[in-house]
């Protein structure tokens, strides 16, 4: 037999040759599928001498013919002398694979495990792989095998898988399965635990986003009630009332519900409860009178107040004293009451309640209407009266509606009317209605039916049939046939000339034990099935999801005919199972990678580490993978893949996880400069190990840390320091890095703000310093001194008494100036100016010297000597006074006539000037009692006194040529007294008539050595007279 050498293809034409040599006769040569031969359409036999040739053509091959047992028998017919010569083959046909999903979704619970598998139907073996869409990352697990297993499903591995088979003809075969990962709901962390809004805002909306598979319902309840709202939750008014503890409520069927409290703070200016601003109470005299105002707010108010105004518009404010006021607090309210107490007419008019709080204020106006009361005698009265009035009207109608016979009519029950006799009692006479099963009459709309009688049964007559018989043969004969575990395989067999009480009996392994009957199953094999067209007489025996336990021989037979075997063979690919899928390794420690195999035959298993999915490092073989010292290089993941011949090749994963301490990116640099002021300052540490470190920074020497990155908001020099990354790890030791953070900028001065002033005592010692910060730090702290006119003069050490020392310590410098033995030329402002390459800071510091206590001491000692001398020296002026008034008492007395007016007191300009010019022209004041008046003019011409003022028609010049006939004494004596000016005798002075002076004459000019300089006398006014 020829032409089986290499595999075919569908599509192509298969010609088979079959040649048989010798013999005689010439042997005939047939082709056989199976049992079954071919017919002659398809065979062409040659003979030649000796040799006889036979040509099988099958045109277009499919893959159903893949598998096909062909034979080519040569038989003569002599079969006592020779027997039949067979040649056999299997019919090899590849095809490009199909694949077909069993489970196109499959729902998996989140956190077990989840297989998705893809049958390839193929020859040549395929190459089989999983991917997911939409993810270009690798897939960890068995992907070559039809059945990818996921170990344990997270909401990640959820999406859309396709199954890819491929063995070299086109087209590709491909599937997907959609993995569904089923996960409790979860509300967003995210989400504030408490929301503070506005009372009065409209349209207030508060959304909860919450995940979940499947898509959870999410709704809100307020807590420890059965209220819900569709989320979001909404208010179209926020109110006070709205305040509160609210639930997100988020339910999905199979998982418990989960819930999240939000509590939504109402804040606000008060508002009141009830009615609106207004209200009116009418109460009568001498009733009590509850007036009250209960208010919303947050926050509260700190407190009501009541104010009354009466009909005349005067107001008072209420106070809880004067009035009955009752203040209550709960949560967000507060209530007042006024109480007033046998009101009356005078208490009317408008009670004002008011609260405030931060927001604003709110109001109510309560107008109280008292009238005088009703006499309660006269209500009662007429209360009284109406009620006697009703009852009688009421007891005459019912009297009259007796007698007429309208009520209270009585009436005789009236039989009930009998039922229509039924048919049956017309034509029997009785009321037996034949029936023998009759039990209950029922009562319908007031006519009794007698219950139907029963149907009688109807008689069935049998059909007879006749069958003629022939001998009974297998039309299709049971066939040996191999199929993969899992599958459906089909044992076929049909008969021909089978009779009506024929039983067919299939029996299997184990020892030929009954299956079926005919058509019936065992219910011991409730996967096996009897198939076929029963016209045909085809009693198939199908076999699903073929086991193992499956495999063996199978007898399809009947009585009367010999029985033919076939011999069903489960074939098993390998397959592989890890025990652990995940493996955590420490580094520098072994690892050993198993996996396990089951398969028939058994397998030939091999190992290589996955780089990605086209590549890999290395191959292995053995059940386990032995890793003598595990590095971080190791670390992936691993496959094991067992092959037994028939695909598909097993195939399992093992991740290698290895473990190793932190450590952090040398990249990081160890010092880092930052500008004083700088905003949202952020340094960051990387850091590697397994399993993650946390990270966290902190001061070098203290306990104080802060999360990665390290942030500063704002810039300042104390900032500067040593910083240490710090990265752990479970089960290691912490690794740790040193940075250096190194604050550059502008200089500040430090301690006092920029201006100050300093008060020192004179003769003491001036201490005035500047501390300054700054990167780089300038090369000194220049002093300025400003004096109080203005002056300025750079200081310097040593000068006038001035000392300036510098220190230095990191950052810092400060310098302190000393001045020894103040004084007051030391007093003015002192600045103290430092700069470096950024900027220029001064500070101005005012000097104040004071007095010292010796200094006031002089002082005082040196006013109180002063003073006690001036106290000598008016004493001394006194006494000498004294004396020289006692010397002109011994003087003769002068004696004057008695004059017709007395002499004014002397004016002030002549007590200072020695004369009696005021340097006023035409004016002469005097001092009288105190108050200053004009001096009247002389007595000329009486009718010249016109006026009296400042100026006079009758003075002009010469004031001494023109005196009046006044006395000239001094008025105002020492000692109180008021004489003339001579203790002998006081005469009053006997004036001569005024002489008459003409205005036309000029005063004379004073003598030299006159009277003027010099105080006035009595001789100068003997003179003068």
């Amino acid at each position: 037999m020829t032409g089986l050498e290499l595999p075919s293809r569908v599509g192509e034409e298969l010609v088979l040759r079959c040649v048989s040599s010798g013999g005689h006769p010439s042997p005939e040569l047939t082709w056989y599928n199976g049992t079954q031969a071919f017919s002659g359409q398809h065979v062409r036999q040659q003979e030649r001498v000796g040799r006889v040739e036979a040509k099988l053509s099958l045109h277009q091959l499919t893959k159903w013919d893949n598998g096909l047992n062909l034979t080519c028998r040569a038989s003569q017919p002599f079969p006592e002398i020779s027997s039949v010569q067979e040649s056999w083959s299997v019919l090899n046909v590849h095809y490009p694979p199909s694949v077909s999903v069993p489970r196109s979704t499959v729902h998996v619970i989140e956190g077990q495990p989840a297989n998705l598998t893809c049958l390839v139907d193929r020859n040549p073996s395929a190459i089989i792989k999983w991917t997911k869409l939409g993810h270009n990352g690798f897939l960890r697990g068995n992907i070559r095998e039809q059945t990818f297993h996921i170990p344990s499903v997270s909401r990640q591995d959820a999406g859309t898988y396709k199954c890819s088979a491929e063995n070299g003809l086109p087209p590709i075969g491909t599937g997907t399965v959609t993995l569904e990962v089923m996960y409790p709901p979860q509300i967003d962390p995210s989400m504030d635990e408490r929301i503070s809004i506005l009372q009065g805002d409209e349209d207030f909306s508060l959304e909860c986003v919450v995940d979940g598979n499947p898509k959870p319902q999410v709704r809100w309840r307020r807590k420890d009630t059965k209220l819900y709202w569709e989320n979001p939750l909404r208010f179209h008014r926020v109110r006070y009332d709205v305040e509160g503890t609210y639930q997100c409520v988020a339910t999905s069927n199979g998982f418990t519900q989960r819930a999240k409290d939000v509590f939504i703070d109402v804040v606000g200016k008060p508002t009141l409860e009830g009615e609106g601003d207004t209200a009116s109470v009418s109460v009568l005299a001498g009733e009590i009178v509850r007036l009250g105002c209960t208010i919303q707010a947050d926050p509260l108010p700190h407190d009501v107040t009541w104010t009354w105004r009466n009909s005349h518009g005067q107001e008072e404010r209420l106070t809880a004293g004067s009035s009955r006021i009752v203040t209550m607090r709960r949560n967000q309210q507060i209530a007042s009451s006024l109480t007033i107490p046998d009101v009356a007419v005078k208490d009317g008019g408008n009670y004002v309640c008011r609260a405030t709080n931060m927001f604003g204020s709110v109001k109510r106006n309560i107008h109280l209407q008292i009238s005088d009361s009703f006499p309660d005698i006269i209500v009662i009265t007429s209360i009284a009266a109406g009620a006697t009035l009703l009852l009688t009207v009421a007891a005459v109608v019912i009297l009259v509606a007796k007698r007429k016979g309208w009520i209270c009519k009585s009436h005789q029950d009236a039989s009930r009317p009998m039922p229509p006799v039924p048919k049956y009692v017309y034509q029997t006479g009785t009321i037996d209605s034949g029936v023998e099963d009759l039990q209950e009459l029922q009562e319908m709309y007031g006519t009794l039916k007698p219950r139907p009688p029963p149907r009688g049964e109807n008689k069935w007559e049998l059909v007879g049939l006749s069958y003629t018989v022939d001998a009974v043969k297998y039309s299709v004969p049971p066939q040996s046939t191999s199929t993969l575990r899992g599958r459906t395989v089909v044992l076929k067999c049909a008969f021909s000339g089978l009779g009506a009480s024929d039983v067919i009996t299939w029996t299997g392994p184990p020892n030929f034990r009954v299956i079926a009957n005919n058509r019936k199953v065992d219910p011991k094999y409730p996967r096996f099935e009897i198939i076929g067209d029963a016209s045909k007489n085809e009693f198939h025996l199908k076999i699903r999801r073929a086991t193992r336990e499956d495999e063996g021989s199978y007898r399809c037979s009947t009585f009367g005919l010999e029985p033919v075997d076939a011999t069903l063979t489960v074939v098993d690919p390998a397959e592989v199972m890890v025990p652990r899928p995940s493996l955590h390794v420490l580094v520098g420690s072994p690892a050993n990678l198993t996996c396990l195999t089951e398969g028939n035959p058994a397998a030939t298993i091999a190992w290589r580490k996955m780089v990605d999915s086209t590549q890999d490092q290395g191959s292995m073989s053995g059940s386990s993978l032995y890793i003598p010292k595990v590095s971080k290089d190791d670390a992936g993941v691993y496959q094991c893949s067992a092959d037994n011949g028939v695909p598909p090749v097993g195939v399992g994963t093992v991740s290698l996880d290895v473990l190793y301490p932190p450590g952090i990116d040398p990249a990081m640099e160890q010092k880092v400069t930052v500008l004083y002021g700088q905003d949202d300052f952020s340094l960051e540490c990387l850091a590697y190990g397994n399993p993650k470190p946390r990270i966290r920074w902190r001061r070098k020497d203290t306990t104080l840390y802060w999360e990665n990155p390290l942030r500063f908001h704002r810039v300042r020099y104390d900032v500067e320091g040593t910083y240490q990354c710090v990265a752990t790890s479970d089960g290691f030791p912490q690794a740790i890095r040193d940075a250096d953070v190194d604050v550059v900028g502008r200089p500040i001065m430090v301690g006092k703000r920029a201006g100050s002033m300093m008060s020192v005592i004179s003769g003491g010692i001036a201490r005035l310093s500047c501390d300054v910060i700054a990167d780089p730090l300038g090369d000194k702290i220049v002093w300025i001194w400003r004096g109080t006119q203005g002056q300025e003069k750079e200081l310097r050490s040593g000068h006038n008494g001035m000392a300036i020392v510098e220190t230095k310590g990191g950052q810092s410098k400060s310098s302190a100036l000393t001045i020894s033995m103040v004084s007051k030329a030391h007093e003015g402002t002192y600045t103290c100016k430092a700069s470096n390459m950024f900027s220029t800071v001064q500070r101005d510091i005012k000097l104040e010297v004071k007095e010292t206590s010796k200094t006031l001491f002089i002082t005082i000692v040196v006013a109180v000597s002063v003073t006690v001398l001036a106290v000598i020296a008016v004493s001394c002026l006194l006494i000498t006074k004294r004396r020289g008034q006692r010397h002109n008492k011994n003087r003769p007395a002068l004696r004057l006539k008695e004059a017709s007016r007395p002499m004014p007191p002397v004016p002030k300009y002549v007590k200072q000037t020695g004369t009696i010019d005021s340097g006023v022209e035409d004016l002469e004041l005097q001092e009288m009692d105190g108050t200053l008046k004009p001096r009247p003019p002389r007595r000329v011409d009486k009718t010249d006194w016109t006026s009296v003022g400042l100026t006079y028609s009758g003075l002009v010049h010469g004031h001494a040529a023109s005196l009046p006939p006044y006395a000239t004494i001094e008025r105002h004596q020492p000692d109180g007294e008021d004489g003339i000016g001579f203790e002998e005798e006081q005469v009053p002075l006997a004036l001569p008539p005024k002489p008459h002076l003409r205005r036309s004459q000029p005063a004379p000019p004073s003598p030299p050595g006159g009277r003027e300089g010099r105080a006035l006398t009595a001789t100068d006014v003997d003179s003068m007279l």
